[in-house]
């Protein structure tokens, strides 16, 4: 017969070892259910949370500019436009428009390519829109002479408003011309890339700026291939 181990008596030293007391076993709780904290320091005291501004700028990722569209700004954005007039260009440049490209024309090729299609020259307006993305918006400046042009007119309207106001651009087929949308409750002022004018448009047409008459893009142009 196989002998059974029977259960040590409560009353046994042994027992009392082996089998801690609820009471020393259970956690303690505070009449709302609640564990209490450990001794010491409060870990949820405000004063050792609460950053300090210097701290906090550790923990701020810098994302460095590595595109600028030049584009219309699109229907849905609101946009602002650079105060400071250093910041818009007024130049020559390639315009593109079946392809939807801009080429920076330098001024050494601008004899060179005069006459040419799609060759103007458009003003660079500096623009942020309220995702805080740069980019340049290419306007055609005014004739000074001739018939106005309503798309032009409207456009340079509706980029001397939006240096003050955060804008849509609406186009009316109708009118001919655009139309400018705001709301009152944008007062936010734009971020704007801190980073000088040469440098916004050295990442814009790093790979569209013709320097020199063999370039491929005006080859193109000529027939040539």
């Amino acid at each position: 017969m196989t002998e059974r181990h029977r259960p040590l008596p409560p009353s046994d030293p042994m027992a009392e070892d082996l089998i801690p007391s609820l009471e020393e076993s259970a956690p303690a709780f505070h009449a709302n259910g609640v564990p209490p904290l450990e001794a010491g320091p409060d870990p949820f005291d405000p004063e050792r949370l609460r950053i300090s501004p210097d701290t906090a700028s550790a923990f701020e990722l810098k994302r460095p500019l590595l595109t600028v569209p030049v584009r219309r700004p699109a229907p849905h954005w609101f946009f602002r436009t650079h105060r400071d007039n250093r910041y818009h260009l007024h130049t020559v440049v390639l315009d593109l428009k079946e392809e939807r490209e801009i080429y920076l024309v330098d001024p050494c090729m601008w004899d060179e390519v005069r006459g040419l299609p799609g060759v103007q020259t458009k003003i660079l307006v500096s623009c942020v829109n309220r995702q805080q993305k740069f980019f340049f918006w290419p306007i055609r400046p005014p004739e000074k002479e001739g018939r106005r042009n309503e798309w032009t007119a409207s456009a340079i309207e509706a980029a001397r408003i939006a240096k003050e106001k955060w804008i849509r651009l609406e186009s009316d087929m109708t009118l001919g011309a655009y139309e400018v949308a705001y709301a009152e409750h944008l007062t936010a002022e734009p971020e704007w890339p801190e980073v000088e004018l040469h440098v916004l448009l050295r990442i814009a047409f790093k790979e569209r700026h013709i320097t020199d008459p063999s370039h491929t893009i005006l080859h193109q142009l000529r027939g040539r291939d």
